[in-house]
């Protein structure tokens, strides 16, 4: 989905530095200094896009309780294509939802996988942030928040981290 530069460190691990600097720089934080453990570099990333949806629920739907949030991870990302919903991510948003007691999420759960595909194809894997809605009847609907940016899963693994929130607006 993106164009990804290979570096090997001093440790000979994988880094696919383009990518992963470009969500990171988008996320507030410095390029990948050399040695870093890629589980140091996710958790820093992950922790960053955590915060950025929690902020940003606050002022998309201010007068809206979040449900809940959640993050996973999709990989390898040579088997992604945009606009598709992954099965897995659908199950956890889907699951995640009804133990957060939304209504109706089934659709819900797919609209919001293929939005990650989708938006992570259209901005190439950068961090961002998308926002959607819907409805349930003519009085609820559901509002749902997703992040997302490109991580190393592993030492040799490039993928996808997303961050979620829903919420039930009445």
């Amino acid at each position: 989905m993106s164009h990804h530069t290979t570096v090997v460190n001093v440790q000979n691990t994988n880094i696919y530095i383009n990518s992963v600097n470009a969500a990171r720089k988008k996320a507030g934080l410095q390029p990948l200094p050399p040695g870093t453990t890629v589980s140091k570099a996710t958790q820093q990333l992950e922790k960053m896009l955590v915060n950025l949806v929690n902020k940003d629920w606050g002022t998309q739907y201010p007068d809206v309780e979040s449900a809940g949030s959640d993050f996973g991870f999709m990989y390898p990302t040579s088997e992604l294509e945009p606009g598709q919903a992954p099965r897995c991510v659908v199950q956890q948003l889907a699951l995640d939802f009804r133990n957060w007691q939304l209504p109706g999420t089934g659709g819900t759960a797919r609209q919001i996988a293929q939005t990650i595909t989708e938006e992570l194809s259209a901005q190439g894997g950068v961090l961002g942030t998308q926002h959607g809605a819907t409805s349930i009847n003519s009085n609820e609907q559901i509002d749902w928040l997703v992040g997302y940016a490109s991580v190393n899963i592993s030492d040799d693994t490039n993928g996808y981290v997303y961050v979620f929130q829903a919420g039930l607006e009445i």
